[in-house]
């Protein structure tokens, strides 16, 4: 995971205003001016100290400004809020100049309407600052949308319209049930001829069987129990028939004998990131190194196979792997928070205890050195990132 700096300020940061207390005459004895009187409890002073700032930094507008925006220039200019001009004197009968009241609503007003326009600045700054808290540390890839997860809604084939190993997709050979691939190999990855056998298939349409004698051949490097090739009676091609019912003992096991150390290619490590608002993101890691993963996951080939239908694995991160030797793409090594490695190799789900501090250690090695992207999808017709 990488440390991504945080921002700093570019320049310094302004002093803020001070302002004089709000006061309160009180009449003076007959023919004496007023007196101002601080009338703030000192135990308020600490929680006020703040709000004054702002209301005199708001309330210092500048009365050209005010005469801009079409309104009375009551506020008193710097000069006269200094020396004599700060005190304010009424009249031997102890009355204010006529108007006066109105003139201090009117600069009350004012104030806390700017307050009101800064405070609304405050809290619009702040959501702007908690959306960039909560966005993504990971940089965005866009990726077209795939339409996998939409209902196929196109009709079966018919039985001309398949191919051969489309059509006899049934192998039961020496004890075991093969599936059919349109997977093929090249004569080099073909070994020696096991047997004979009859295969058949079903018409989508009639309900007819069809049968077709075929040779079984061993594939180079696996063992007979995972896959089989097929040629068919005037084919020259060999087809990849696979044993989803393959079920091994130990990793060690899986591992030999389908000769993954050279058969399996690792791509991606693929995470889902919880965000700020509760939704999850997908994040890539494409230059995860093979190593980690066979220094983290596969090195205790003596674990057992744990997998049952009646437990559920939740993988907390997964590794996209292929074997182009029996046409696998994209299927996936997982790993749980709780400490196990899943498979779905053939096809078929298969489970092993590696740890949780296997498990906890490869997903923090994958976070904190590998780099990674939050995929984002998008229709083929949009190209812009959303907002």
């Amino acid at each position: 995971m990488k440390d991504w700096p945080n921002r700093k300020d570019s320049g310094s940061r302004p002093q803020a205003q001070t302002g004089r207390q709000d006061t309160a005459e009180r009449p003076a004895p007959a023919g004496g001016p007023a007196s101002p009187v601080d009338t703030s409890h000192p135990a308020d002073t600490g929680k006020k100290k703040g709000a004054e700032r702002l209301l005199t930094a708001v309330g210092g507008i500048a009365g050209r400004y005010l005469v801009e925006a079409g309104l009375p220039d009551t506020a008193e200019s710097p000069a006269e809020q200094t020396g004599a001009a700060r005190r304010r004197t009424v009249p031997p009968d102890g009355k204010a100049p006529p108007g006066g009241l109105a003139r201090r609503k009117k600069h009350r007003l004012l104030r806390w309407g700017a307050l009101a326009a800064c405070l609304c600045l405050v809290v619009l700054g702040g959501t702007i600052l908690l959306r960039h808290l909560a966005a993504s540390r990971w940089p965005i890839k866009q990726a077209p949308a795939s339409t996998a997860s939409e209902p196929n809604t196109a009709p079966l084939p018919h039985w001309e319209e398949l191919g051969i190993s489309e059509q006899y997709i049934h192998l039961p050979f020496g004890g075991a049930s093969y599936d059919g691939t349109t997977a093929q190999l090249e004569a080099g990855q073909v070994g020696e001829k096991l047997g004979d056998a009859v295969l058949s298939g079903q018409d989508n349409y009639t309900g007819e069987t069809h049968t077709m004698p075929g040779a079984v051949h061993r594939i180079q490097g696996i063992a007979d129990a995972c896959a089989v090739a097929v040629r068919f009676e005037g084919e020259t091609a060999f087809y990849v028939y696979r044993n989803s019912l393959y079920r091994p003992e130990t990793l060690g096991q899986l591992i030999d004998d389908l000769n993954l150390r050279e058969t399996l290619s690792l791509g991606s490590a693929w995470y889902n990131e919880r965000k700020a608002g509760g939704q999850y993101a997908q994040i890539e890691f494409p230059d995860l190194p093979d190593e980690a993963v066979w220094e983290w996951l596969l090195a205790d080939t003596g674990l057992p196979n744990v997998w049952s239908d009646a437990n559920t694995f939740l993988d907390a991160m997964s590794v996209s792997v292929d074997i182009p030797l029996l046409g696998y793409t994209n299927i996936s090594l997982g790993i749980t928070e709780d400490g196990y490695l899943t498979t779905n190799i053939l096809d078929t789900g298969k489970a092993f205890y590696i740890g949780q501090e296997a498990a906890q250690g490869f997903m923090g090695y994958v976070l904190e050195n590998c780099t990674g992207y939050e995929i984002v999808y998008t229709d083929p017709d949009e190209s812009a990132l959303p907002e």
